[in-house]
């Protein structure tokens, strides 16, 4: 994190055999200073300051360098807020209040990072609950003489979606696409879900034809009502062809033999992305 650092040791003995030397700067030292407190506040120590640096010479072209930091008291959430998910039924309302409780809660010290988390696991959730236009917006306020924070999540749901057409691109001549649509699952008309899409892309890769799958929902830029999403799902096949080639041995007081392997797969043989392996295992 920070960009003055010790010089590396060889063998964590002696230094400047295979690493060059970390050059000393004032300048440089100084920033990390405010990055230090700034570390300490995302972390709930609103109060933390650098209280002094110095700088020993333990060589005419070596340093040594001290910080001194006072930590003052962390910063707890005395309250967590979720706004403008009134309205939403009692059961999805619990889903979103326990997605967002590995990261904060009253009591607890407040961290900028899991605040940042929380807000991203509710959009997760609601996008998953069918609000695919969901957005989630977050703030707060510390109150530093009594040390606690007040965060509020607040979110827009919009409706919930539907999916729209399925289309799926980069497939080449040899993947038949009704093997891929059963992967992955989804049908124009079923109710839209963020989870879902991770299921449907993992599926999707697991045939092992592919070297990488996107689904990209095609979201529009102002929320319509009665949403419809497209997918774009996106594909890059591997090689359908494989030769492999291996070496091994064994050695115990039964047996002993050392043997080679070679292999030839076809991962759609026939079509039907059917899977054929023929493997030798020629030894001594």
């Amino acid at each position: 994190i920070l960009a003055t650092r010790e010089t590396s040791r060889f063998l964590g003995l002696v230094q400047g055999i295979f690493f060059d030397y970390r050059i000393y700067d004032q300048t440089v030292l100084q920033t990390d200073l405010q990055r230090v407190e700034r570390i300490y506040r995302a972390r709930g120590f609103y109060q933390a300051r650098v209280r002094a640096s110095r700088v020993f010479y333990v060589e005419p072209d070596h340093v040594r360098i001290w910080i001194d930091i006072e930590e003052g008291p962390p910063t707890a959430l005395a309250k967590l807020e979720i706004t403008g998910i009134e309205k939403l039924p009692a059961e999805e309302k619990r889903v979103l209040e326990l997605a967002v409780a590995p990261y904060v809660g009253e009591g607890i010290r407040f961290e900028e990072v899991q605040f940042e988390k929380a807000e991203e696991a509710l959009g997760y959730e609601l996008r998953s609950l069918g609000y695919a236009y969901a957005r989630v917006a977050r703030s707060a306020e510390v109150d530093l003489p009594s040390h606690t924070a007040h965060a509020r999540l607040s979110v827009t749901a919009h409706e919930k979606a539907r999916y729209g057409e399925i289309r799926i691109v980069g497939l080449g001549p040899d993947i038949p696409e009704k093997k891929v649509r059963r992967a992955l699952d989804i049908a124009v008309g079923d109710p839209y879900s963020e989870r879902e899409i991770d299921d449907a892309r993992q599926a999707t890769l697991s045939l092992g034809v592919f070297s990488s799958v996107r689904v990209l929902p095609q979201l529009q830029e102002t929320p319509p009502e009665n949403p419809v999403v497209p997918l774009v799902v996106e594909v890059e096949p591997t090689k359908l062809r494989t030769i492999e080639l291996g070496l091994g041995s064994q050695l115990d007081v039964i047996r002993s033999d050392l043997h080679g392997s070679v292999g030839w797969r076809n991962q759609n043989f026939f079509g039907g992305l059917r899977e054929l392996k023929l493997i030798v295992k020629p030894g001594i």
